[in-house]
């Protein structure tokens, strides 16, 4: 059938249109898409590297206004650094354990006791068993008096061994000989040692 010239002009672009759909689908369509993609990811990008940079630039000025509120903080270091009551009291028994060594004496045992109750401050507390010399006890009380953070010691029960005099004569010879051979300390000492930390353990 032979068209009129009306007609294949019409067919003609319909042809072109049909074309360049094609080619726009194809090849431009995507093109634009991934365009417009990387344009929303770049002013994401600059926006967020502007965000940095501002914190960056106040990082220095912000870490000496934290210095100064440390330091003019009236609590620092009167508190245990943990926050949670095992680790607290894990680094309460390692406090007393350099005390200890510095002061003199012989740790015998610790163990971990319900805290007393407070509602201002968490409190943690260690049962605490230690043979000494007077001078040593004297010396150990100075330091967990002096020290920080702030411990305090309760319950405080003091022996001498000369007490168990009686018993030790009942010892057969050979272990009484044993026991002479090793200088035990005068002084057995217990008490409980209480410190505290800041609120948010769990």
């Amino acid at each position: 059938m032979q068209l009129t010239l009306k007609q294949r002009r019409i067919l003609a672009l319909l042809l072109l249109v049909l074309v360049v759909v094609v080619i726009y689908q194809v090849l431009l369509g995507p093109l634009l898409h991934k365009y417009l993609e990387n344009a929303d990811q770049i002013d994401r990008l600059e926006h967020q590297l502007s965000v940095y940079q501002r914190v960056s630039g106040d990082l220095e000025q912000q870490q000496e206004k934290l210095r100064q509120l440390r330091a003019s903080n009236p609590s620092a270091g009167m508190y245990l650094t943990e926050s949670r009551p095992t680790l607290a009291a894990a680094e309460l028994q390692q406090i007393l354990n350099r005390l200890v060594g510095s002061s003199g004496g012989q740790l015998v045992s610790t163990q971990i006791i319900d805290s007393p109750k407070s509602e201002a401050l968490p409190a943690v507390a260690i049962k605490v068993r230690l043979r000494c010399e007077i001078d040593e006890l004297v010396a150990l009380l100075y330091s967990v008096e002096t020290h920080k953070p702030v411990m305090f010691v309760e319950n405080l029960m003091l022996t001498s061994s000369a007490q168990n005099d009686n018993q030790r004569a009942r010892i057969t010879r050979r272990t009484a000989q044993l026991r002479r051979s090793v200088a035990l300390p005068s002084l057995d000492l217990r008490f409980d040692l209480v410190a505290y930390t800041v609120k948010g353990g769990s």
